[in-house]
């Protein structure tokens, strides 16, 4: 690998060193465009991705099969929990998740009307999570979440690109006033710790953080949509580390809930209240059987992917 890189290095005139620079990474890219980012797959065609009818141990299996399909890491450490999000589906008749439309779309409309990377739509909850893991029998269960922002950032929207990150069990604190009154509600199930500090105008409570590097794109113009000049500043930004694209401490994309009807994200990831707890609860039992297998608490990987490059 290293003598190719040097061999592509001395083509366009760099360092043959054999390292995966910035330079190199972006002379790639020029090469070879799939190796950037790239927004939607081959796969447009509506099909049914899960079953939710099928046993646990089914989901289970195709969970890892998506995301070893997709050149993810399966852990198969017993209790060691994996979620795995998906970009444009939606359960269909009760028990079925199916690629929604909004993939194809995104191909077709000029920029400004595309929303398949916006919470914003007619599809509220257009992305299937599943939470998956062996303890020791193989354990999933899927559920509504929201993976796009709803909400625009000045400095430029942050939308998580697809791939694979860490987190454990943290905090997250939110001021909108929406949030706080779900929050609210639905803390009157929850345990009484689940909720950290109450302020007048902010509530903290338990949530998913990010524990190690992300990749995100940026949208322009006061805009929740994406275009190509906003993949290609990202592009450039990832490959040179910049830590307004990269630093999951600079960026703080945790994984939280939201009101019922609307996503609560400036980037961050969104599971629906009715959901929430029961993830929540899974997590921390699974936390506290790491504790005493190990004697320390693994992260969580987090798998994010569009449905439209899922091969059937």
């Amino acid at each position: 690998m290293a003598q190719r890189l040097a061999e592509c290095q001395n083509g366009h005139g760099l360092p043959p060193d054999g390292i995966l620079t910035a330079e190199t990474r972006l002379c790639l890219i020029r090469q070879y465009p799939a190796l950037g980012i790239v927004l939607i797959g081959p796969y447009l065609d509506s099909r049914i991705l899960l079953d939710g009818r099928q046993t646990e141990a089914a989901i289970h299996d195709r969970c890892c099969e998506i995301v070893a399909a997709l050149g993810g890491i399966v852990s198969t450490t017993p209790s060691v929990p994996q979620l795995l999000a998906i970009r444009g589906m939606a359960r269909q008749g009760g028990h079925l998740w199916q690629q929604t439309d909004s993939a194809a779309y995104f191909t077709a409309q000029t920029y400004g009307e595309r929303d398949h990377f916006c919470a914003r739509k007619s599809h509220f909850c257009d992305a299937l999570m599943v939470l998956f893991w062996r303890e020791p029998q193989k354990r999933a269960f899927a559920f509504e979440g929201v993976v796009s922002p709803n909400h625009i950032w000045p400095q430029g929207t942050a939308h998580l690109c697809d791939g694979q990150y860490f987190f454990r069990i943290g905090r997250h604190r939110t001021h909108a006033e929406l949030h706080i009154q779900a929050v609210l509600e639905a803390s009157c199930q929850w345990p009484c710790d689940w909720v950290c500090d109450r302020q007048p105008h902010s509530i903290q409570y338990i949530a998913l953080e990010g524990t190690a590097p992300i990749e995100i794109i940026r949208s322009r113009d006061q805009s929740l949509d994406l275009d190509e000049h906003d993949i290609a500043q990202a592009n450039v930004a990832i490959a040179h580390r910049q830590p307004n694209f990269t630093n999951h401490l600079n960026i703080k994309i945790n994984i939280h809930t939201c009101p019922p009807h609307e996503a609560a994200s400036l980037g961050c990831q969104n599971i629906l209240p009715n959901d929430y707890a029961h993830v929540m609860a899974t997590l921390l039992r699974l936390r506290a059987l790491q504790t005493d297998a190990f004697g320390f608490e693994t992260d969580l990987i987090y798998s994010l992917f569009d449905a439209s490059f899922i091969p059937s």
